[in-house]
């Protein structure tokens, strides 16, 4: 089902382009330019779309690489929004027909090149604006209390995930975020997959294991895998000497008393059943589950779990976004409750494919956890 709709997805993507690069040709043409010098551009364009999409790694790195990416947001906009807004130009230009109209609203729209300027410039604004929310880093905090007792009375836990280095975060971005991470002073940080994919450069993936030594927790770094780092070979020897501990259906006690459990991602032939890994948890202390997907949160609920955190989603990233990681995911963003369990989903600190986060935000997710003795 999920290559299906995927596939349905970049269908409706390649139909949407070719529509604009019709559209935009008529308008190209009405000012007596030279035909070549248009598909030219065009195939500049469309191929540093797909470079973007499908093989950042052969990207430059620095500035260079950066002015690639904010091209490909940029036009990946004007594409995708040209004919959504064409489409309404139609239908107010054949309301207004019918309905006679003769105003300054339906002259604008009715006029064959004026309304066609006004959209290139705001679906290019558009682009700009995503591209900045795709590399522009908040914190979002969230309040959870569990009827339970630790060693601590609080916990705070910096989750990140999806930075997919290469795409979504540069490696200055990933220094900030490192930086930004350790000034929230987190105790426990948690890494739910897709730090790197196929996007990342072998230089950058070492600049990566090498750059992950700098983070700061109280209980160390954790590492959960992606559905991308899953397709990757041997992936962990990048972060053999980066001071970051893999959690793959495990459990580690961490020295508060608090149950620390990661799942492997499941497009891994060796993931175990959820019900297994939860063997043996011992339900009077915390229990908290760092899993790359939101999935199988109901069945992680009905086996005590208190807390679940993921990643994966991308808060929808792409317009209809929300729609296609709901029919996958039991959740896309934000905190929600499971029967007693709470679920937080981020929408993670960058993005996978073309550089932009339109309804998005890149994110460190900061949850303060706090213990407290549990009411008969």
């Amino acid at each position: 089902m999920s290559i299906i709709l995927r596939m349905i997805c970049y269908f409706v993507i390649v139909l949407l382009i070719c529509y604009s690069l019709l559209r935009y040709y008529h308008l190209w043409s009405r000012n007596n330019l030279p035909n070549t010098a248009y598909f030219v551009l065009q195939i500049v364009f469309l191929i540093c779309l797909v470079i973007c999409q499908r093989k950042a790694s052969l990207l430059p790195g620095g500035i260079f690489g950066s002015i690639f990416q904010g091209i490909s947001a940029v036009y990946f906009s004007i594409m995708v929004f040209t004919p959504i807004l064409c489409f309404i130009r139609g239908v107010i230009r054949i309301a207004g027909g019918r309905m006679k109209k003769h105003g300054k609203i339906y002259r604008f729209f009715n006029h064959p090149a004026r309304s066609i300027y006004c959209f290139l410039v705001l679906t290019a604004m558009f682009g700009g604006f995503a591209f900045f929310q795709m590399r522009h880093l908040v914190t979002t905090e969230y309040q959870i209390s569990l009827a339970k007792t630790s060693d601590d009375e609080s916990m705070n836990i910096a989750l990140i995930s999806d930075v997919h280095l290469g795409s979504g975060v540069t490696e200055n971005g990933l220094v900030k975020l490192i930086e930004k991470t350790n000034a929230c002073n987190p105790d426990l940080i948690l890494l739910c997959g897709d730090i790197i994919d196929n996007n990342t450069s072998a230089g950058l993936r070492s600049a990566c294991a090498k750059h992950l030594k700098s983070f700061k927790a109280k209980y160390g770094v954790f590492y959960i895998e992606g559905n991308k780092e899953a397709l990757i070979n041997h992936y962990e020897k990048l972060f053999e000497e980066s001071n970051v501990k893999f959690l793959e259906d495990q459990t580690i006690y961490l020295a508060n008393g608090v149950q620390l459990i990661g799942l492997r991602d499941q497009s891994n032939k060796d993931k175990l059943p959820v019900e297994q890994v939860l063997l043996g948890m011992d339900s009077e202390k915390p229990i908290i589950v760092a899993s790359h997907r939101p999935v199988d949160l109901d069945k992680l609920a009905g086996a005590g779990t208190d807390l679940v955190l993921c990643g994966h989603t991308i808060g929808g990233q792409y317009p209809l976004g929300n729609f296609y990681a709901r029919l996958s995911n039991d959740m896309v963003y934000g905190q929600k409750k499971f029967d007693k369990m709470n679920a937080i989903t981020t929408s993670g600190a960058g993005g996978y494919g073309v550089p932009v986060k339109f309804i998005s935000k890149s994110e460190i997710a900061l949850v303060h956890v706090t213990f407290t003795k549990p009411t008969d």
